[in-house]
């Protein structure tokens, strides 16, 4: 059995093979394995380096942020962005992991009946499994777990687009921290890396309301079992919700204030009104591309592009309220159904939920053997049939447009149907609950 040092080392391994082999393959080949990203991303990073603003570059639409940590990229070599969303990639790994053990821990202690913390102090220091509790995981994965783990250690997939330069890992990093905080009990701290989160990138906006749902007895899991009440009704706010959603909008507008006082309005458009109005007449796995194709160049298009929100964001939000009491839980079924739902979609929006599926996957009831290996080959079988047309499109100049779409909305389908089959195997969890029981949260922490 592999300790967690090997499994990092593997998985480490893993991505610089594929780093060296992309910078090998892109100085042979005509098609490059470096993402079109990575170009801009640099090319707006050369600005930067200038002292002119990154917009300057064509279709950068992303937080100056970006911009500023891939100046290496120029001060210090190419690759240096690379190795950062490897970085990234690396720590999703890590927090992967501590949550993981953390949950299956708190569970393993009974956390539908709190002891105070002296009794938890108590557990802790008699725990045959005690090393768990501290600043890294013990040296051994349970053997139920290493699979989860694995989801996204040696993912090829995963390791493909951190190797090619696109910064998801970035977004992974910081979605997971802010979770990671706020379960721990450092609220503050959450809610300023949430608001980072939501101005790297505006998607994860979605997780406002499960967070504040979460948050209504967030001072429930750090008092004494005695002191406990029942569970606070949704419209009753408490400081906790306060402060979180103080900090976490401050965040934001102060990094939006600075960023627009140094780029101007071109700075909102480009990072976030843009993606409001966007119209992506190129082939992706979108079930909404096609009809966007057909009316690009009438107002019919604009119209398709802005009803495409009404069933993502409806069923985005459904689902966070309807699972808010087990964070992990909404925020993947969320982002799962925004990605599924969302008028362009290319492989590195998986990132977004690959990173949440190993926290979920433990609270649910599903198995590799039949079910979950029928829903992966699903999942890669409809996708493989898109790349097919797409590939005879792109490649060969054939006009597959009709049956792109069709595999498209085969794809769709299989998206819809995995996250139903994950959801009627979900066995409820309050994560906080669990957390507080595993981690010890204190009120120290939370004051």
């Amino acid at each position: 059995m592999l300790s967690i040092k090997q499994l990092f080392i593997i998985a480490a391994l893993l991505r610089l093979v594929l780093l060296v082999y992309g910078l090998w393959q892109d100085h042979h080949f005509v098609v490059k394995y470096t993402d079109i990203d990575y170009k801009v991303f640099t090319d707006a990073a050369w600005y930067t380096w200038r002292g002119q603003s990154p917009y300057l570059r064509s279709t950068y639409r992303y937080t100056p942020l970006l911009a500023w940590l891939l100046v290496p990229n120029i001060a210090v070599h190419p690759a240096f962005g690379k190795v950062l969303f490897i970085a990234a990639d690396l720590v999703v790994g890590y927090l992967v992991v501590r949550v993981t053990n953390a949950t299956v821990l708190g569970k393993r202690e009974g956390v539908d009946d709190l002891a105070d913390q002296a009794t938890i102090a108590k557990e802790r220091k008699n725990s045959s499994t005690r090393s768990l509790w501290f600043i890294y995981p013990a040296r051994w994965i349970p053997s139920p777990l290493l699979p989860v783990v694995l989801i996204w250690l040696w993912n090829p997939v995963v390791a493909n687009i951190s190797t090619r330069g696109n910064a998801e890992s970035l977004m992974g990093c910081l979605v997971l921290s802010t979770l990671y905080a706020l379960c721990r009990g450092y609220y503050r701290t959450a809610a300023m890396l949430y608001g980072l989160s939501v101005h790297f990138k505006i998607y994860p906006i979605i997780y406002a309301v499960p967070l504040m749902l979460a948050m209504r007895n967030y001072p429930e899991f750090i008092r004494p079992k005695s002191q406990r009440g029942t569970s606070a009704p949704w419209w009753k706010i408490n400081r906790y919700q306060i402060e979180f959603a103080l900090y976490s909008g401050c965040t934001f507008l102060a990094l939006n204030a600075i960023m627009y006082k140094l780029y101007g309005y071109e700075f909102l458009y480009e990072t976030y009104l843009y993606h409001l109005v966007r119209k992506d007449h190129r082939h992706n796995f979108s079930i909404w591309f096609y009809p966007i194709y057909l009316t690009y160049n009438q107002p019919a298009g604009t119209l398709s592009a802005l009803l495409a929100f009404v069933p993502q964001l409806g069923i985005s939000l459904g689902l966070g309220i309807l699972y808010a009491d087990d964070i992990f839980f909404a925020c993947f079924a969320q982002t799962f159904a925004f990605v599924a739902y969302n008028k362009v979609v290319t492989a590195q929006y998986f990132m977004w939920y690959f990173s949440l599926l190993p926290l979920v996957l433990p609270e649910t009831s599903l198995k590799l053997r039949w079910r979950g290996l029928c829903m992966l080959l699903a999942w890669v079988v409809s996708q493989g049939a898109w790349l097919r047309y797409a590939y005879l499109l792109e490649f060969l100049g054939e006009s597959t447009f009709s049956s792109l779409w069709i595999a498209g909305a085969a794809f769709f389908l299989v998206n819809n149907w995995i996250l139903v089959q994950i959801i009627n195997h979900y066995r409820p969890c309050h994560t906080l609950r669990v957390f507080s029981k595993s981690f010890g949260m204190t009120r120290e922490k939370s004051q």
